[in-house]
């Protein structure tokens, strides 16, 4: 299946966009157009193309509705643009996509050459000596270490931190007489912390190794940030370096503003796996920025690869930049390379569990299904007992899966429930407990299913009590809303835990790697966090995972797609359950999610030719 289908919309929102255009004909063709817009929005497209929204309209109808919006010479207060004469969309959608592509140009075409040169050369082959170097990774450090924007794709474990640590370590050795402003962002708070810690961890060897010292290493560590909180930080204006982790998850607007706050000589460095969930808003930027594909070299940086590499040959970042669907891109510099083209580096070696069966399997769904996922699944419980492993089960009913989660995760959920401090809880539940579903509404809903898994621990006295509420120590919550006066972002993960007076209080990781608490009274939305859907779960990683899917009897649901099901598999570091029929596996790994998005058009054509 090519794509994923979408629910249909009423037209309902066609007459209040109808009332803000009164210049406009209101022919035949306006009303449904609109309302095509707004599903297409719905649907996490940014906009509509004329040419493809219906060509049973007759080409005379929308050619009039071309000139309409064309000739509009006082358009006001009127929501719509219209690019190219084809390009239908909202003018506040449109103006965040063509500002981050004037930002992402600018900055991709900043470069430092001077970086390029015999010291950086020598550090490099004190930090990556070329005969044991991966190249992918090496061109990845040179790149970004002269580059003022680079970007980085590739799955996990490929080394994304890894080389953003080694990044940060040289431009520090590089910058050794100034004391650098970084901050490593991402964009929930669970995924900032993550960052800093695989940062962290890179950059501990580099001191040991004696290549930086130790209050560098702490200065490159002092401020993490969510992307929410980094536009609007008071220091944001002062940053010399910019690492921002898991940007599929972000939009144009949040990414946009973000780059806006910082100063434009801060170098930039943007990571990010393009095979994951886009962002919940419409538009898919990372997927837009890594279908630009890599370009040649700058000729100062292969110069300079000759003398670290000692080789004439500087490998491209990743798949050569080729030519882009000219219904969502086009403009008259469609042929071009775009400057990211050639500070972007695709890493493809797996180093965290090359040969690992999750390792694999999301591989194969990386490559859309290549017809070896199946051999690496097991319904035998006999491999449950190895240190890695995939399993898959049926879903069956919400009970079955229940109590075959319990019998499995017991241990697990007892040193949760009955820990004596929730330090060591804490840690251990987000290290090891990850349970997601496709779903967050119905039988097999991540809301459902974590209220009977409640009860059921309880019934088994996995839960020793729970007051009237249903709250018990160790309960683990998810913040489900941004709340800026608590500093708590959608997406964060802690568990609750009484204070002396017997108050709940809840204990988070912070943004330094430490742990924080916060009165729960204060906190306005949350949920159970046992069970979460996958939206929720990207930026979170655990050493076993279970992805529970629509059930048997919807194998076709329209969440259930090859995006949903390798962001989940790839969350597990180890292990991984599937509670899903191989059929409903199947249907997901060929079911791809299409998103149409005006930033293609605009990376490719920064300066705007329309008419708001």
């Amino acid at each position: 299946m090519e794509g994923a289908a979408m629910p249909e919309s009423s037209d309902s929102t066609a007459p209040p966009l109808l009332a803000r255009l009164p210049g406009l004909r209101h022919g035949p063709v306006l009303a449904p157009l609109l309302s095509a817009l707004a599903r297409a929005e719905e649907q996490g497209h940014t906009g509509l193309s004329l040419r493809r929204w219906d060509p049973h309209r007759g080409p005379a109808c929308l050619a009039s509705l071309r000139e309409q919006l064309a000739n509009d010479e006082d358009p006001g207060d009127r929501p719509l643009v219209l690019v190219d004469g084809d390009w239908l969309s909202s003018r506040r959608a449109w103006q965040h996509e063509c500002r981050l592509a004037s930002a992402l140009a600018q900055r991709a075409s900043h470069t430092l050459d001077q970086r390029w040169n015999a010291t950086s050369a020598k550090l490099m082959q004190d930090f990556l000596p070329p005969h044991s170097a991966d190249q992918a990774q090496a061109r990845a450090v040179a790149t970004a270490i002269g580059h003022g924007l680079s970007l980085i794709t590739g799955g996990p474990g490929r080394g994304k931190t890894w080389v953003a640590g080694l990044i940060v370590a040289l431009i520090t050795a590089l910058e050794s007489a100034r004391h650098l402003r970084i901050c490593l962002a991402a964009p929930t708070g669970k995924a900032s912390a993550r960052l800093r810690q695989s940062i962290g961890e890179a950059l501990q060897r580099f001191v040991a190794a004696g290549l930086i010292d130790q209050a560098g290493m702490e200065r490159a560590l002092a401020w993490t940030s969510t992307l929410h909180a980094l536009r609007l930080h008071r220091d944001a204006s002062q940053l010399n370096l910019l690492i921002i982790d898991e940007c599929s998850m972000a939009n144009a607007a949040l990414l946009g503003s973000c780059l806006d706050r910082i100063p434009r000589d801060c170098q930039v460095v943007l990571l990010g796996d393009d095979q994951q969930l886009a962002s919940v808003e419409p538009g898919r930027v990372l997927g837009d920025l890594a279908a630009l594909g890599s370009a040649a070299p700058q000729p100062a940086l292969a110069a300079w690869w000759r003398q670290y590499w000692s080789s004439d040959a500087l490998p491209l970042g990743g798949p050569a930049a080729a030519g882009n669907d000219a219904g969502d891109e086009g403009g008259d510099d469609a042929g071009a390379p775009h400057p990211l083209s050639r500070a972007r580096v695709h890493l493809q070696t797996n180093y965290r569990s090359g040969k690992s069966p999750v390792a694999r399997f999301g591989d194969a769904i990386a490559a859309h299904g290549d017809g070896t996922w199946q051999d690496l699944l097991s319904t035998c419980d006999d491999h449950l007992s190895q240190e890695a492993w995939i399993a898959r089960r049926d879903c069956g009913s919400p009970l079955q899966l229940i109590d075959h989660l319990l019998s499995r995760r017991r241990p697990l959920l007892q040193r949760l429930t009955q820990a004596e401090d929730p330090g060591p809880a804490l840690e251990s539940f987000l290290a090891h407990w990850l349970v997601v579903s496709c779903l967050r509404q119905g039988p097999l809903g991540s809301r459902s299913l974590a209220q009977l898994l409640e009860d059921r621990a309880a019934h088994r006295g996995l839960i020793p009590w729970r007051d009237e509420q249903g709250h018990y120590p160790g309960r683990p919550i998810l913040i489900t809303r941004n709340q800026g006066d608590v500093h708590l972002r959608n997406g964060d993960l802690g568990i609750l835990w009484p204070d002396e007076h017997s108050r709940w209080q809840l204990v988070l990781r912070d943004e330094q790697g430490g742990q924080r608490r916060e009165a729960l009274h204060r906190i306005a939305a949350w949920e159970s966090g046992l069970v979460m859907t996958v939206h929720k779960a990207q930026g979170s990683q655990a050493s076993e995972v279970d992805l529970i899917g629509p059930g048997d009897d919807q194998p076709q649901h329209p969440l259930w797609t090859r995006e949903l099901l390798y962001t989940a598999a790839t969350r597990a570091q180890a292990r991984l359950m599937l509670h899903a029929s191989l059929p409903s596996l199947q249907q997901a790994i060929t079911t791809h999610i299409q998103r149409h998005s005006g930033l293609a058009r605009a990376l490719r054509r920064p300066w705007v030719k329309s008419v708001f």
